[in-house]
């Protein structure tokens, strides 16, 4: 019998077991992996890598910059774009009272304050900026005319699911049927101390490339969380007549 015990010893060795976790696919560690036992369930939580893997914390590695695939996959399509009885302050929109119900066994998983989808990044590496791209509408199209960066809220570190779902939920944003693409429905952006003004084409929409979600505002600006890019100083706000170009 001990012998038969013995190959599985090797589970019990902290480094050995977390580089087998971290070749699991992630769906299979979050659900699966931590239930295994108290000691599996330590090793995730206590392992930097393993929590970055799952986008609980942020990567110290440098890496290609992956979006979180729980996103497309379960949380847009089952809570970002559904109605739900445990938010009756939510308030009502057009758009949002076309979107399907919840699933009731779905919500009760998903809309608990602990669950775990809440402290997910959305990509790795994250970002707490938000950018705002003044643009000029024309016959010809789209032209970027400058960026403004800005942050989601004073005290966030970096932008994770749970500050979008509670803007939703508070009616700041309203989400949009692709993934990470909102509209802006209130005005509640707080400055940096950065701007990158008049940028070419070519340099906006590289910066754009970099988003991790994107919000198209009321006054047809797009707004996007994207990397920390800044270049020169915002020395005061624009003068009235273009403050409305702005999201402040």
């Amino acid at each position: 019998m001990a012998s038969n015990k013995q190959p599985h010893r090797i589970f019990y060795i902290v480094e050995i077991l977390e580089e087998i976790l971290l070749q699991t696919e992630i769906r299979t560690l979050l659900i699966s992996a931590t239930t295994v036992c108290h000691f599996w369930r330590n090793v995730i939580q206590g392992s930097s890598d393993l929590q970055a893997t799952l986008f609980f914390k942020p990567s110290k590695k440098r890496r290609r910059r992956n979006q979180n695939p729980f996103i497309q996959t379960d949380l847009w399509p089952d809570v970002f774009l559904r109605r739900h009885s445990m938010s009756p302050n939510r308030p009502s929109h057009d758009e949002i009272d076309m979107y399907p119900i919840m699933d009731p066994n779905k919500e009760n998983a998903y809309l608990r304050n602990e669950a775990s989808w809440r402290r997910m990044l959305l990509y790795q590496p994250p970002t707490p900026y938000i950018a705002v791209l003044r643009c000029h509408y024309s016959t010809s199209g789209m032209l970027p005319l400058e960026v403004r960066y800005y942050f989601l809220c004073e005290t966030t570190e970096f932008l994770c699911l749970e500050h979008l779902h509670n803007s939703v939920e508070n009616g700041k944003l309203l989400p949009c049927k692709n993934p990470l693409v909102f509209e802006d429905q209130m005005e509640y952006l707080i400055p940096s101390k950065h701007a990158a003004e008049h940028q070419t084409d070519i340099e906006t929409f590289q910066s754009l490339l970099k988003c991790d979600a994107m919000i198209f505002g009321s006054m047809g600006i797009l707004c996007s969380l994207c990397d920390n890019s800044p270049a020169g100083d915002i020395d005061g706000w624009p003068d009235n007549d273009e403050r409305q170009d702005y999201l402040v």
